[in-house]
């Protein structure tokens, strides 16, 4: 990343490399009515996340019937260009 006049990210002229995103996701059908899904996400953008690795989104998701089933989990973290931290 290399700007002069835009440093809310990155302070830098000569230009640097804190801006990586990065991330692992799974997903499985464990049983016919059962699916269940993880992604890991690490990201590196100036002053925001450092590398730490969190759970972006996590689901459940069970199948009753073809008409009723429940959904459970964690969607979307709020951190990046297009959530709390940027807006």
């Amino acid at each position: 990343m290399k700007s002069r006049n835009y440093n809310h990210i990155v302070r830098s002229t000569l230009g640097s490399f804190e801006f990586t995103e990065y991330a692992l996701n799974v997903s499985s059908q464990l049983e016919e009515d059962l699916h269940v899904g993880v992604q890991f996400m690490g990201r590196d953008l100036g002053a925001f996340g450092n590398g730490r690795v969190d759970i972006d989104w996590a689901v459940l998701d069970y199948k009753f019937s073809e008409n009723t089933g429940i959904r459970i989990g964690k969607m979307l973290t709020p951190v990046g260009f297009h959530n709390e931290s940027r807006d």
